[in-house]
């Protein structure tokens, strides 16, 4: 004697399966990119140097400058809050069908870690103080002030993001 069983459903369930996985898909293709990303962002008016060629030094460091990084900080920072918004949003839009939701969630992300970038600048986060040469300099040139990287504002200014859609 045979046992057999039919599941009834199953192609129903396969149909399913196959447009919940095209759905995602298009996804894959979506992303931010957060720090110095277009060409306005890059250039300066003070200096040949681009915001980006600083950005690495001050993030690395140099023989003569410390490392004082502010944009990976500010990813590591927000990294539970950034999982829970793109969470959302693939259930948002992926299984409910919010269309958007993706998009709008790759933007608040943007914004939250470029603004902690920028707040991490402001506040000195973990930076290591100017050294008193610096400052001296800076007095030389009639610049009062004594944080790092906030000299012109052009690098600070020039942090932005942008929700790619490939």
């Amino acid at each position: 004697m045979a046992l057999t069983m039919k599941v009834e459903g199953a192609d129903a369930l396969k149909s399913d399966i196959f447009h919940l996985k095209k759905r995602f898909e298009r996804f894959n293709k979506q992303g931010v990119s957060i720090g110095y990303v277009e060409a306005k962002s890059l250039k300066r008016k003070d200096t040949p140097v681009t915001n980006l060629k600083i950005a690495t030094w001050q993030t690395y460091g140099t023989h003569t400058i410390p490392p004082r990084p502010y944009l990976k900080p500010a990813l590591l920072t927000n990294e539970k809050r950034i999982h829970e918004i793109l969470e959302q949003a693939l259930v948002d839009e992926g299984l409910s069908g919010k269309t958007g939701a993706v998009n709008k969630a790759l933007n608040v992300v943007g914004m939250l870690v470029r603004d902690t970038a920028k707040q991490n600048i402001v506040d000195q986060r973990n930076f290591v103080p100017l050294a008193p040469a610096t400052i001296a300099a800076r007095k030389r040139q009639d610049f009062k002030g004594t944080k790092a990287l906030i000299r012109t504002g052009a690098l600070l200014n020039a942090i932005q993001y942008v929700v790619d859609k490939k």
